[in-house]
């Protein structure tokens, strides 16, 4: 009320547990699923426009109890932005990832900006509506940045009026491991063979072969074995099916016993 002569007693004020969400952990991990794990913190714009509310599709690959709801306003590019108080660490976590419920299709715009750094922002289309679908950015490129905002563009570029866009798990993880090239489970990836398919001189290989010493770094049910031939520089290759892109390869490694002494 604007004014009020009242007099307001108030008593008895505790901080309890056994709450719904007692005793929760913070994951860092989790920048907010919406339940327990609330650790965002909403500025604006976007602030006023975000409401946690029950799953109104529980159903595929989001079955939890709660979520937001997310109103677009008007323009292309109404922001919803969580800021933190100190430089965004993006050292280790860098993958931005949140489950989305769509109304339309569209391109879902991630940002940093904020900090001393540049602002650096990613697209990444949002191609099936009515249901849900995980959407990630990549942000390991700003791993050694310095970002203080993290914004969120709904159906960027787009005029989305009172659009309702339901959002949950919004996290920031690790990448992925790399897929290997070869692990010799479920038969053979690669084309393997001596130079030219000659065995005299660049040896023979057979696999996939059962481990034969699952111990130590390479506890995996099978390997491949190589046998050197009689040339100094034996050799031993092999065809990749679809090529390989090394545009963003840093390293190749694979696992030798440790017997074995090799250049």
């Amino acid at each position: 009320v604007q004014s009020s002569a009242d007099n307001l007693a108030v008593d008895n004020m505790i901080a309890a547990t056994g709450r719904l969400c007692a005793g929760t952990v913070v994951d860092p991990t989790i920048i907010d699923d919406f339940e327990c794990q609330r650790n965002a913190s909403y500025g604006i714009p976007g602030f006023d426009d975000i409401s946690v509310i029950a799953n109104p599709d529980a159903s595929g690959i989001n079955t939890s109890d709660n979520v937001a709801r997310y109103t677009d306003q008007e323009g292309g590019f109404h922001a919803l932005v969580i800021s933190y108080n100190s430089a965004i660490d993006l050292a280790t976590n860098n993958q931005v990832c949140m489950k989305v419920w769509a109304p339309v299709t569209g391109n879902l715009l991630f940002k940093l900006e904020g900090g001393v750094s540049p602002a650096f922002e990613t697209g990444v289309s949002v191609e099936e509506t009515e249901t849900w679908v995980e959407i990630c950015a990549d942000f390991s490129s700003q791993s050694n940045a310095n970002h203080t905002r993290m914004v969120f563009f709904l159906n960027a570029g787009q005029d989305g009026t009172n659009d309702i866009y339901y959002l949950d798990d919004i996290t920031i993880t690790p990448p992925p491991p790399a897929a290997a090239l070869e692990d010799f489970e479920d038969g053979a990836n690669l084309s393997w063979m001596p130079l030219n398919g000659d065995n005299a001189l660049h040896g023979t290989f057979t696999g996939p072969i059962a481990n034969p010493d699952a111990t130590g770094v390479n506890e995996s049910p099978n390997i491949g074995s190589y046998t050197r031939g009689t040339s100094m520089f034996s050799t031993l290759t092999a065809v990749l099916p679809d090529g390989i892109d090394l545009s963003t390869v840093l390293y190749t490694h694979f696992t030798l016993p440790t017997t074995t002494v090799a250049q």
